[in-house]
Formats: C-alpha cells, structure tokens, sequence
C-alpha cells in the first residue's frame, strides 16, 4: 500500500506535490512485489492529470478543503497523479487532497468527483495528461502565480522551486486546455480518452529518473519569474444552483 502520510506535501501546491508523487514515489511502487505480479494483466503509465477548463471554474467533490456535504469545491485548476494501484496493477488516481480512498479506482473517482449529471457546464472538467517521463522532465514552475502584493497568499513548499531547461514557469500552459504541445500531453473530456491515453505503449514508464538529464537522479532546480493565476469566483454561478466553495491555485482552499 501507499503510505499518504509519508509523501511530500503542501497545501495550495498540488502541481508540485505530484511532481514529487511521480518522481519519489512511482519507482517504488512499480518495483513492488505485488505490482509486478500483477501488472501483466494490467498495463498502465503513469501520468499528471491537470484538471480545469477554459472559464477556470472546476467543480470537484469530495475534497478535503470543503465545509459542502458533499465535498465540493470550485477550482480554477487541480492536479492530481494516475497510475497503477499497487495491488491490483488498475488505473488509478492518487489525490492528495480527497477524502475518496488512496489510491482510488479511476472509475470510483470520476463518478463520485466529477458530478457532471447535475452542475452547469461552466463547471464540467477537461483534463490535460501528461506521461510522468515528459512531465518530470519540462514541467517548471516559480511559484508566482501564489504570489499576492510581493507575499505568499500560502507558505510555499521548503524545497527549491521545480525547474528545467532554464524555464522560469510553465504551469499556465498545463493548465491551458485549448492547445496541445508535444511535451504537454494530451487534452481529454472523457473518462475514455484519459484511459485510452494511459494505457501505454510499455505499461510502465516509471523506471528512470523523469530526465533530470544529468545522470544524477537529483531534482535540477534554479530560479525565475512570470506571471500568475486567478481564479473566477464560481460560487454565485447564474447557469445552476450551486453555490458553493471556490479555490484557486490547485485547489487548496484559499477562502477557508
């Protein structure tokens, strides 16, 4: 099993916090006993999911910042790891911030996370998947989009900002779900296509060291600057009922 509370995290920094999932912790998982025995049966690759849509306003239920019944915030963006259960070897998402279990069958989380039969299409989730490999290799960020008049609208993590190839940020591009580059992944609005692009070529793509590219299998990390990330106040929203919690900067309740 996965231990949650032994992986990094920080609140407000869910990009990151997946970042480090995929980079410390896949490995150990893939090289288990009981995920190899039953990964044969089922191959999955494991990815970073960025969960949002073009008003920024993403419904998700059963997160643990939520005062809702339900559990519902509105996000501008989430994030949150795919991969294989280490017992099952199934398709699975690891999210750091939901009461669901940990990990949590894919099909469990889409149906009781996403609640699309109800809430207004402002709300309705797309979703940009990337393959671990390209995501720990490209993916940048300095951190400023938390920033708020020169402070931290939250702590920042106590590590070094994440950043390759010389790029200062690049997290609005992950959240962007109009275009696709080829280092980004793909966008998807169903659970099918997210499944269909996880499934893989290989099955795993969880052995090396994400392209750290120096051999070392230690993070790379520099400084920057860019721009930074507002979300739309959804909880007055005219097209539905719903009026509850909105968040921003990867969902980790900022209005608490």
């Amino acid at each position: 099993m996965v231990d949650r509370e032994g992986l990094t995290y920080t609140r407000c920094y869910c990009e990151e916090n997946v970042w480090k999932l995929l980079h410390d912790e896949a490995p150990r998982i893939s090289a288990g006993d009981a995920y190899n025995a039953c990964n044969a049966a089922a191959a999955v690759s494991w990815a970073a999911c960025f969960i949002s849509n073009p008003n920024k306003t993403v419904a998700v239920a059963c997160q643990a910042a939520s005062q809702d019944e339900l559990g519902l915030v509105v996000w501008d963006y989430h994030v949150v790891a795919i991969g294989p259960d280490p017992q099952t070897g199934q398709p699975s998402v690891f999210d750091l911030d939901t009461t669901l279990p940990f990990p949590c069958p894919i099909e469990e989380y889409w149906h009781k996370a996403f609640l699309t039969d109800w809430l207004p299409p402002r709300l309705h989730p797309m979703f940009r998947v990337v393959k671990r490999d390209d995501f720990l290799a490209h993916f940048s960020s300095d951190r400023s989009h938390m920033l708020r008049d020169g402070d931290y609208i939250a702590a920042p993590p106590p590590y070094p900002p994440i950043q390759r190839n010389g790029v200062a940020t690049n997290l609005m591009k992950y959240i962007e779900m109009s275009h696709e580059d080829r280092d980004k992944g793909v966008v998807c609005a169903t659970l099918d296509a997210v499944l269909e692009y996880v499934a893989g070529d290989d099955g795993d793509n969880s052995s090396g060291d994400g392209g750290d590219g120096d051999g070392d299998g230690d993070d790379d990390h520099s400084s920057g600057d860019d721009g930074g990330n507002d979300s739309d106040d959804a909880g007055d929203d005219s097209d539905g009922d719903y009026d509850g919690r909105s968040g921003s900067n990867g969902g980790k309740g900022l209005n608490e």
